[in-house]
């Protein structure tokens, strides 16, 4: 049965928002709690876990991989000093060299730590000690959730993010893995739990747990072919009683929820662009069955998701189907200008914060005499400030503390907060909509797609890997502008609404291991090696066919499919990485097709 979110507009509650908001700050805190009690469990295990390793010698390995380390560090520092003094890449090839040997050297030592601890995995006095850890951190969570103060259908989703935070990894990248602490900056939520679900019927009647009440139905003013229902949400925020404590927020419905779904969770959020609050409900429903679809959607798709700058725009992805239909995803210009414009306008602020804090500091430093205690204990690290919220913050407090003498210091900081104010608003939301500009482009092309096919094929391709920095010992060079269009691209986020709009109609999602999916000829079969950054289209060397790389990459795609000896489904391939000792990913064969149904 799958599972979706419908999210809906609301505006700030009109009843007993102060509970709201106390319950969003209780709820901050209480997760902060339970932060610190993860930290110390986390600190217990790995405790227990070092004390094994010294009662099996295996500390003595372990300082081998530190030491190895270090080097490698000092290594790589080499390597930037001398890049950094004369400004390009000087470095030697031994230096590099002496980079990849110790990598390798920690790779096999980091092996022979594994396969040590692997052998003591069933310590018995390990077992006992993480056990007691896990039995005094369930203990202090049921003494910390008595005395919080947030109603049960909040405190659950914050305990379900901590048991999410439980699972992750002791270590990553050699420190400490540890959940991080959450400012409460006004942002949070507050849910509340169906259980045993609550059919979408059901909302518009009297359920003590979640209530939705519509207003008749009247015709939007900008589009007369859509209805949008106007109304009130109730939740249920506290208990007096026994009895229903309510919330209420306006609400505008812009669709109805599916017939015969049951919700099992409601979340009323509360987030903030720039420094206005923006709340949504998000409802979370299961839904019976996959949305029908036209019988005539039939036939396979490949799609590239990849970013391309072309004389007409960038492209985002390449289309094949089986018929040999082809078509480009090109990015809405407006979207790449928008993003654009939030860089400019974040230029801009620092430049005026550099410019008033010209003008401002000298103004602090003659006028010390006159200043008074607050203001000089708050100001002692001034020149160190970065983010414009401290001296906003400064700016507030000394609103209300004036003195004589400080006509122009107050002045120059005040009206720098306004124009900041008023850049920090066009930044965040230019960037909000653009992102929503973007993401609506590409929900509707999936939802397009997921109607008019029924197999859907990707290849295994991990963007994140793509996106991340080189390291100093690589002799690739990083290009800024590519990087720039990557995230501009969101490649990764395509991919996802793709998958997603397939599943939702009950299509497949097949993944193929794209390995010389690109290099490789579809039309002969050649694999000869060519500059694939420099040449959109290549001219193959055996054949003499020229074809767009990216459209001969959906070609192999689809060839590969029809050619693949094994396939897997998801579960299959899930409980096969769960038998594997090292809880690695298995990777896809060259003819490897792993096919996701809903």
């Amino acid at each position: 049965m799958p599972t979706k979110v419908y999210k809906y507009g609301v505006r700030p509650p009109t009843k007993n928002a102060d509970i709201v908001h106390e319950q969003m700050r209780l709820a901050n805190r209480y997760y902060n709690c339970l932060v610190v009690i993860e930290r110390e469990r986390r600190q217990a295990v790995r405790d227990a876990l070092q004390e094994c390793d010294q009662r099996h010698g295996i500390d003595a390995l372990q300082d081998v991989v530190d030491t190895l380390k270090t080097q490698r560090d000092e290594a790589r520092e080499e390597i930037k000093r001398a890049r950094s003094k004369t400004r390009s890449r000087s470095d030697t090839e031994d230096q590099r060299k002496r980079v990849k040997d110790l990598t390798v050297q920690i790779k096999e030592a980091c092996e022979l730590v594994k396969r040590a601890r692997r052998d003591i995995r069933d310590d018995e006095q390990a077992k006992e000690q993480m056990k007691a850890a896990d039995n005094i951190a369930r203990t202090k969570t049921r003494e910390a959730r008595a005395i919080c103060g947030v109603f049960w259908g909040t405190y659950l989703t914050i305990e379900a993010a901590i048991d999410a935070a439980r699972k992750a990894p002791l270590w990553q990248y050699g420190k400490p893995n540890d959940p991080r602490f959450r400012r409460f900056g006004g942002r949070g939520s507050v849910s509340m739990q169906l259980q045993g679900g609550l059919a979408a019927s059901d909302v518009f009647g009297d359920d003590r747990r979640l209530q939705i009440e519509l207003s008749p139905q009247r015709k939007s003013n900008s589009n007369r072919s859509k209805i949008r229902r106007y109304g009130v949400i109730r939740l249920r925020v506290g208990s007096s009683k026994r009895d229903p404590i309510w919330a209420e927020w306006p609400l505008l419905m812009h669709r109805q929820l599916p017939d015969l779904s049951t919700i099992k969770w409601a979340r009323i959020v509360c987030d903030r662009v720039a420094n206005e609050e923006r709340w949504s409900l998000q409802l979370t429903i299961d839904i019976p069955e996959p949305v029908k679809v036209s019988d005539e959607r039939k036939g396979t798709v490949a799609i590239n998701p990849g970013w391309r700058l072309l004389d007409y725009g960038v492209r985002v992805g390449y289309i094949v189907d089986d018929c040999n239909e082809t078509d480009e995803i090109v990015i809405d210009p407006g979207v790449l200008s928008g993003l654009r414009k939030v860089e400019d306008l974040r230029s801009i602020r620092d430049r005026t914060q550099n410019t008033m804090m010209e003008e401002f500091l000298p103004w602090l430093r003659s006028h010390k005499n006159i200043l008074p205690a607050w203001l000089t204990e708050r100001t002692k690290t001034i020149g160190q400030w970065k983010a414009a919220a401290r001296f906003a913050a400064l700016a507030h407090v000394w609103s209300v503390s004036r003195f004589g003498g400080d006509v122009l210091g107050y002045e120059l900081l005040e009206q720098w907060r306004k124009q900041d104010l008023h850049l920090w608003q066009w930044e965040s939301f230019q960037r909000r909509k653009s992102i929503g500009r973007r993401r609506n482009q590409y929900r509707r092309l999936a939802k397009q797609l997921a109607h008019r096919y029924h197999t859907l094929v990707l290849d295994t391709t991990n963007l994140a890997e793509i996106q991340r920095h080189k390291s100093t010992e690589s002799e690739e060079i990083e290009i800024p502008a590519a990087r720039l269009q990557q995230r501009d691209a969101a490649t990764a986020e395509l991919r996802s609404y793709l998958a997603e709009a397939f599943h939702a109609t009950g299509g497949v999602v097949v993944k193929v291991n794209h390995k010389r999916a690109t290099r490789r000829c579809h039309v002969c079969g050649h694999e000869g090696p060519w500059n694939q950054c420099d040449e959109v289209v290549h001219k193959c060397e055996s054949c003499g066919s020229s074809w767009d790389q990216d459209e001969n990459n959906c070609r192999n795609l689809l060839e590969r499919l029809g050619d693949g000896d094994k396939i897997t489904t998801k579960r299959q391939a899930k409980w096969d990485r769960l038998g594997r000792h090292n809880k690695t990913a298995r990777k896809l064969d060259d003819n490897d097709v792993e096919i996701q149904t809903n």
